[in-house]
């Protein structure tokens, strides 16, 4: 059985209840580090940050709350900033922040006055009809090898702590020859992501990516120190190994951090990130080194999420143009 609303105010006046409100609150504004409810580009710095050179670490700088220039994009406050919570602050970029919100009313005991009669009478409902839900579509699976620790390549489900010898950093002198490879990746099946960290393994010593980190110096008095532009790099010049990754999906935010032996990308957008080839990273060959192939790389998903919160079960793979 269901009430109608009329009998529904009815009974509650007939209790002596009558309904309060409650003062408006402000919702969560995730990425919004000024408190202006107003998340700017430049705020999703900190966050990108933090994903890019923490690696789901909470110690050091890393951490919203050993860090607490941006707190609020911490959104579920356990002091890491994740893929997921990054998600949050470029939607709000992108949409705004959540409109303000009232809370639920609240019953309140009005002062003592004359119970008044009512005949309750209900009006039977049906319940409500099931929507039929779609099928997913089966997303496209790639076929990866087996990892081998040992190999020089840091690949899917390996740590340098476990496999050092895949974090080495060998010499390179880059030629003028760039080698482009792509980055595809996969869902599970019936998931769809928003947002992806990649990290793609790569044999050092064979190929390599110009600059370090999310950007260094080259020449000049800073010579090899990091920069975000070329103000800091006085009588030298800011290389960012970001200008390497191109093919993104369209209307996405991309961050990159090289480290020599492996380069972190991260992928977002305010909507889905189809599967398959979602990036792809022109590398400069070394001197003397043979051509490279597909046994010289290996990736892995860090971070994988919708807006929601994480998916778990996403993978990445390097694939020839």
């Amino acid at each position: 059985m269901w009430f109608s609303v009329r009998t529904a105010a009815i009974v509650g006046l007939a209790a002596g209840t009558v309904v309060g409100t409650q003062p408006v609150f402000a919702a969560p504004c995730v990425g919004d580090c000024n408190g202006n409810r107003v998340v700017q580009p430049g705020e999703l710095n900190t966050s990108v940050a933090r994903i890019l050179n923490c690696q789901g670490t909470a110690t050091g700088p890393c951490g919203s709350t050993q860090a607490p220039d941006c707190t609020n994009a911490d959104k579920d406050g356990n002091g890491i900033i994740n893929a997921g919570e990054f998600n949050n602050a470029i939607f709000n970029v992108l949409n705004g922040c959540p409109m303000e919100e009232t809370a639920t009313p609240q019953p309140s005991t009005p002062t003592p006055s004359a119970t008044l009669a009512a005949t309750v009478t209900s009006t039977a409902m049906p319940p409500p009809t099931a929507t039929p839900s779609r099928t997913a579509t089966p997303a496209a699976t790639a076929t990866t090898r087996p990892a081998v620790c040992g190999n020089g390549v840091l690949e899917n489900g390996e740590t340098c702590a476990r496999c050092a010898a895949d974090c080495k950093v060998k010499s390179c002198t880059p030629t003028s020859s760039v080698a482009t490879f792509f980055v595809a990746f996969a869902p599970p099946l019936g998931e769809s992501a928003t947002s992806v960290t990649a990290l793609v393994g790569y044999r050092s010593g064979g190929v390599s990516i110009p600059g370090t980190g999310t950007g260094s110096c080259q020449g000049g008095s800073n010579n090899g120190k990091a920069c975000s532009s070329g103000t800091n790099c006085p009588g030298g010049q800011c290389v960012q190994p970001k200008s390497r990754v191109k093919n993104t999906p369209p209307a996405s935010f991309i961050g990159v951090n090289d480290l020599d032996y492996a380069v972190r990308v991260v992928v977002t957008r305010s909507n889905t990130i189809a599967p398959g080839r979602i990036f792809s990273v022109d590398f400069d060959t070394c001197q003397g080194a043979v051509a490279p192939t597909l046994a010289d790389f290996g990736c892995s998903v860090e971070g994988c999420a919708t807006s929601f919160g994480p998916i778990d079960g996403c993978t990445c793979t390097v694939v020839t143009p």
